[in-house]
């Protein structure tokens, strides 16, 4: 089962969420993402965690 590249949490039939190049974002992960802005504390936590789907591809 898959679980989300940036929180981990573990993905849910009953929840929507995203998936990029095979990996998923859950969607408070997705939903922080878009709120998101560079001066924000939690900029480098959401950055880490999208670099994985690239660094990590299955491509």
């Amino acid at each position: 089962m898959p679980v989300c590249i940036i929180c981990g949490q573990m993905f849910k039939e009953n929840k929507q969420g995203l998936f990029i190049n095979g990996h998923y974002i859950c969607p408070e992960c997705e939903n922080g993402v878009v709120a998101l802005s560079a001066d924000d504390p939690g900029y480098n936590f959401y950055k880490m965690g999208l670099k994985k789907i690239w660094c990590f591809s299955n491509a």
